[in-house]
């Protein structure tokens, strides 16, 4: 016997926390006689649907679940994906239990909470220096240094190493941080494994507030140039290989052109400031130099004592020219003579 709807019933659809109802009909036919039977069958609530992202209550400064069927709020959320529930207390203020930050990966966070118990993770390529880019405060202390070390960019320098007046070569000085400075959110700093055994970054901190996600940059420049650094949450593709295209630090301390960047970095771009003198050679060469690295890793000794040896000054410190034919008192090789 075919099932159909019972016409003297209305079906009922189930919604997200009622259930609904069904109606149907059968019959079956015998000479001299007919039999009917009716049947109601009962469909289960549907629940809430929970897929899709949340959405930022900007007066709050939070993220809200909604149910995509019904529109019913859900809950409050940390993330934009819906994946962090946030605890609201009766002042207002919102908090997340377990919060982890995967590196390199789209950051785009809206909202203000503090997570209780926040892990960042990273894993690293290699022991060599690399950009940092984050959106939480750091304050080191000697555990996180004796795995890790950080610098903090601080200027950026010109050399002529060929002595023809122009600058050939271009240095990114950075300082290293020691325990007890606290490393700013959503700012450019540098980073390295103390070892090939620490490869594998796990911060476990508490009390966090992740930053809202912002490209912030810091600048410095020469009579020539300007040059800034500037952080991204989002994957960058090919950076281009002009002389003023992005560039971003290589694991052999240089700053190269790049085919694509990871988030959670920061890159540097140059621009010229007069046009007349700026020397696209000294883009050439652009390396890092981290002070206090300088007699280990060979990166930059820019104007060594040996350079300094060949050369002779005058008495006011003054380099003269090379086979200049001045007389009297003067210093070479770190010594007073007189030239006759």
């Amino acid at each position: 016997m075919n099932a159909v709807h019972d016409d003297d019933h209305t079906n009922v659809a189930a919604t997200c926390t009622e259930k609904g109802y069904n109606y149907y009909k059968t019959s079956k036919s015998f000479p001299g006689e007919t039999f009917t039977a009716v049947y109601r069958q009962e469909v289960p609530a549907l629940g809430h649907d929970y897929s899709g992202t949340a959405s930022i209550n900007t007066t709050k400064q939070i993220y809200e679940k909604y149910c995509k069927r019904c529109s019913v709020f859900l809950e409050y959320c940390a993330t934009s994906d819906g994946s962090v529930e946030a605890i609201e207390d009766p002042e207002g203020v919102f908090t997340a239990n377990d919060l982890t930050l995967q590196d390199a990966t789209t950051y785009d966070n809206q909202a203000v909470f503090t997570a209780t118990n926040f892990t960042y993770t990273r894993t690293f390529s290699n022991a060599n220096w690399t950009t940092w880019y984050v959106p939480f405060d750091l304050k080191l202390t000697s555990d996180i240094c004796a795995k890790y070390d950080f610098s903090r960019i601080n200027n950026v320098h010109q050399y002529d190493t060929d002595n023809d007046g122009t600058a050939d070569k271009t240095v990114v000085e950075s300082f290293r941080q020691m325990p007890g400075v606290t490393l700013k959110a959503n700012y450019p700093y540098l980073v390295k494994p103390v070892s090939e055994g620490d490869l594998n970054m796990v911060l476990n901190l508490e009390g966090v507030i992740p930053a809202l996600a912002e490209t912030n940059s810091i600048d410095c420049q020469s009579v020539d140039f300007s040059y800034t650094f500037k952080g991204t949450y989002t994957a960058m593709g090919e950076g281009g290989s002009g002389y003023y295209n992005p560039y971003t630090l290589w694991t052999d301390g240089t700053w190269q052109h790049f085919r694509s960047l990871d988030p959670m970095r920061h890159y540097l771009t140059v621009t010229p400031r007069n046009s007349s003198f700026a020397s696209a050679a000294s883009l050439r060469s652009i390396m890092l130099s981290v002070i206090g690295d300088e007699g280990t890793t060979g990166i930059v000794n820019m104007y060594s004592d040996e350079r300094k040896a060949a050369e002779t000054y005058d008495l006011g410190g003054r380099r003269l020219p090379a086979g200049a034919s001045q007389k009297g008192v003067m210093i070479e090789n770190g010594k007073v003579i007189i030239k006759k």
